[in-house]
C-alpha cells in the first residue's frame, strides 16, 4: 500500500509542482493585454498567501475558496489533481473490504455510493443551489459542491466496483477454455456478457450507459434557459444523483467494450497511443483554464458570445489544450 501510495506521489506531485509554480511566475506576465487580461491575473491572485496549500495538496479544502470575484483564487481548478490524491486514500479500504469477503465489499461501497449521493442532496438543499447555472445562489457551488473530495465519493465507489469487476474479467480470462462449467460457475455473469451469442445483451448495457449521460447532459435543459423552473426537491435530487449516474453511465459503456470478444474499441485501447492520450488528462487539468483564457484575450471583441463563436472556441480550446498537453508530455 505504501509503495503504491508513493508511486503515486512521484508520478503525480513533481508534475503538479512545476505546472503551479512556471504558471504562476509566468502566465499573469504574459496576458497583460486583451479585453480579459484582468481575470489573467485573478487566476492567481491570492497565491502570495495560499501558495503553501496548494504544496500540500490540499488547496481545495484550506483556505476555504470563498471567491470575491468570477474565477478568483489561486491555482484552484487544480482541484481536480488534490481530490484524486485524497481520494486515493481512502479506495485501499474499499479494496481491503472486498479482498476480505466479496458481498461484504460489494455492500460497502454500494453504502458509500449511497452515502456520497446524500452528502451531495443535503449540500445542494442546504445552500439552496440551483441546476441552472445563471442562478444567482450558484456563487459559492464550486466551493461546496465540486471542489470537497466528499462531493465524488459516490463516482470513486462507482470506479472501484468497476475495478473489481475487471478484476474478475481477468481472473476468467485465466481460466482454461476448456472447463467451460467451472468459468460458467464461478463467474455466471461475466461468462454470459463474454458469450458471442448474447451481443444484444452488451449491446443492452452499452445503450442503457448513453441513455443515463444523455439525461445528465439534457435533463436540465428547461432549468438551463430558466433557472427557477424547478421547485427545490427536484434541484436536490439532480444534484445527488448526476454524479454517481454519469460515472455509472460510464461504467456501463465500458463494461460493453470490455466483456465484448472482438471489439474494435478494446484494441484501441490497449494500443500505447490510448494509452499516452490518457496521460495527456492529467496535464490537460492542470493547463485548461490557462488556455481558455489565452484565446480569449486574443478576441479582440464581444464577438464569442454568439453562438457560432462559442462553438468556435470551444472547438479551438480543445485543439490548443491538446497541443500543449502533447508538448508538455513529451518534455516530460
Amino acid at each position: 500500500m505504501l509503495k503504491a501510495y508513493a508511486r503515486k506521489l512521484l508520478r503525480l506531485v513533481p508534475v503538479y509542482w512545476a505546472i503551479f509554480f512556471l504558471s504562476w511566475g509566468l502566465y499573469p506576465r504574459s496576458t497583460t493585454g486583451g479585453p480579459f487580461w484582468y481575470v489573467s491575473a485573478n487566476l492567481f491572485a491570492t497565491c502570495k498567501d495560499d501558495w503553501w496549500a496548494r504544496l500540500l495538496m490540499i488547496g481545495n479544502l484550506v483556505p476555504q475558496f470563498v471567491s470575491q470575484a468570477p474565477v478568483m483564487g489561486c491555482f484552484f481548478w487544480g482541484w481536480i489533481i488534490d481530490v484524486d490524491l485524497q481520494l486515493t486514500l481512502v479506495c485501499p479500504l474499499l479494496v481491503y473490504a472486498y479482498l476480505t469477503n466479496r458481498k461484504f465489499g460489494h455492500f460497502v461501497i454500494v453504502l458509500f455510493i449511497f452515502l456520497g449521493t446524500f452528502v451531495n442532496m443535503y449540500i445542494a438543499n442546504k445552500y439552496d443551489l440551483k441546476v441552472g447555472w445563471l442562478a444567482p445562489q450558484n456563487w459559492q457551488q464550486f466551493t461546496y459542491l465540486i471542489e470537497k473530495p466528499w462531493n465524488h465519493i459516490s463516482s470513486m465507489c462507482i470506479g472501484v466496483l468497476f475495478a473489481h469487476v475487471y478484476s474478475d474479467l481477468l481472473n476468467y480470462r485465466r481460466m482454461s477454455d476448456s472447463d467451460e462449467e467451472s468459468k460458467r460457475r464461478e463467474y455466471p455473469l461475466i461468462h454470459s456478457a463474454c458469450n458471442e451469442k448474447n451481443a444484444w445483451f452488451r449491446i443492452l448495457i452499452a445503450l442503457s450507459g448513453a441513455l443515463l449521460w444523455f439525461i445528465c447532459f439534457f435533463g436540465s435543459k428547461e432549468v438551463t434557459a430558466e433557472y427557477a423552473a424547478w421547485p427545490q426537491w427536484k434541484n436536490t435530487f439532480f444534484f445527488g444523483w448526476t454524479k454517481s449516474t454519469f460515472a455509472l453511465g460510464g461504467f456501463l459503456i465500458v463494461f460493453a467494450v470490455f466483456f465484448s470478444p472482438n471489439s474494435f474499441f478494446l484494441e484501441v485501447m490497449r494500443r500505447p497511443f490510448f494509452r499516452m492520450t490518457g496521460s495527456l488528462c492529467f496535464l490537460g487539468a492542470l493547463i485548461t483554464p490557462m488556455c481558455m483564457y489565452q484565446i480569449l484575450n486574443t478576441t479582440e471583441n464581444g464577438n464569442f458570445v454568439r453562438f457560432i463563436w462559442v462553438v468556435w472556441l470551444g472547438s479551438a480550446n480543445i485543439i490548443y489544450i491538446i497541443m500543449i498537453s502533447l508538448i508538455l508530455y513529451l518534455l516530460i
